[in-house]
């Protein structure tokens, strides 16, 4: 029953896909062609390998992303994006070397091209594999491994992941210990929320019962709207964008806040993923009931509690709000973090008590990387007014 759903789940939204994978696969065509593209000259995208990557990383995942909503495939979608994402690589490198005289086809380009589109390739069909556990084992490494880099390059690609990964080592810590702080009473929060969800967990039948009767053709269509809003590979992927365009731009600000909601994106999965598999609480849909659990059986089905895509919501929900001071792109984040925990339980995914926690989750990644940067000193916490409201706001130091 669940293979069915998640093969209807994939077929959605095939035109706009399409539209992604097309506009992007146009925009590669154009700065492969173009005799004087734009040429980055902050951070990593500076070098040239970096930016063929990237593109070819993000071509691969609008690919595999557009193939399965008509192929009943996982993996071999992936393979196929990746093939199909290499095979054009290697074409518009001949038509540099054909149609151009100003650019020149390298090999080396078309190895970039490959590496990227095979990372994202890779990374993806572990996802739909539901093998999440190779992905974060390999994440780990990559991530303990920059340190050499970090000490053998102080001043190119590798200082910036070293540094990168130290920032979300430190993180990471302080997201473990913030729930049982006294100092500040977070411990007092941290039993509300338990309170709130072993209360909430007495309801969880009634609850779904409740947003089954509510079911129609609008919510079909929004919520369907509201698990792709709330998916965690797409919130990575809008983090890589803003930290993108905030070097691009020579912005400090929107670089900063790109990290943020990538770094509180990723403590946030983190989390939830071991919850998940160490809990193993039975889907809503499998009919198992809310008390039934399977842990470590890394099953699809049974890693309900608590609930990725609320958590990651929430997460970056809580960064924008954060850093933008405005009391209007608040109320939008938390509306729309919320409507996706609300779309969890419509597709009967999650119950009531996994969103609540995932919320919780995804909020506190949020504050605690916040947190972390104005205690460095890269931004600081200040009031701000707009109009007749008033908040906090992350402010970038210089």
């Amino acid at each position: 029953m669940n293979e069915n759903r998640m093969n209807d789940s994939a077929k959605k939204f095939p035109f706009l896909r399409f539209i992604l994978l097309a506009g992007w696969g146009g925009a590669i065509l154009w700065l492969s062609l173009d005799p004087a593209p734009p040429q980055p000259s902050m951070g990593p995208f500076a070098w040239d390998k970096f930016q063929h990557a990237t593109a070819y990383g993000l071509l691969a995942l609008l690919w595999g992303n557009f193939l399965v909503t008509y192929r009943h495939c996982r993996r071999r979608c992936w393979l196929m994006a990746f093939a199909g994402s290499v095979v054009f690589g290697a074409l518009l490198e001949m038509a540099q070397g054909v149609l151009t005289t100003a650019r020149s086809a390298e090999f080396g380009d078309l190895m970039a091209d490959a590496v990227g589109a095979g990372a994202v390739s890779l990374v993806a069909a572990v996802w739909s594999a539901r093998r999440m556990s190779l992905a974060f084992v390999v994440a780990l490494t990559l991530l303990s491994g920059t340190q050499g880099a970090h000490a053998a390059d102080n001043g190119g690609v590798g200082a910036v992941v070293g540094d990168e990964a130290v920032t979300l080592r430190a993180e990471a810590g302080e997201f473990l210990a913030a729930p049982f702080r006294v100092d500040n009473s977070a411990i007092l929060g941290t039993l509300a929320v338990a309170g709130a969800v072993g209360v909430t967990s007495l309801y969880d039948d009634d609850i779904r019962d409740e947003v089954r009767r509510s079911r129609g053709r609008t919510l079909d269509r929004a919520t369907d709207a509201g698990n792709i809003v709330g998916h965690p590979l797409l919130h990575l992927g809008v983090a890589g964008a803003v930290w993108g365009g905030g070097l691009l731009a020579d912005s400090p600000r929107w670089r900063d806040t790109g990290l943020m909601m990538g770094e509180a994106a990723v403590i946030a999965d983190a989390a939830t993923f071991v919850l998940k598999q160490s809990v193993g609480r039975a889907r809503p849909l499998t009919k198992s009931g809310k008390g039934s659990f399977r842990p470590f059986q890394f099953e699809s089905d049974f890693d309900s509690f608590p609930s990725m895509h609320t958590a990651s919501s929430f997460a970056m929900a809580s960064v924008l709000t954060r850093t933008s001071g405005s009391v209007t792109v608040g109320v939008l984040s938390y509306a729309t973090a919320a409507f996706v925990g609300f779309s969890r339980m419509y597709d009967d995914k999650h119950w009531a008590t996994d969103v609540l926690l995932g919320a919780a989750i995804g909020e506190l990644a949020g504050r605690v990387v916040t947190n972390h940067y104005a205690r460095k000193g890269s931004v600081a916490v200040v009031p701000s007014v707009s109009g007749s409201s008033a908040g906090l706001a992350l402010v970038k130091k210089f």
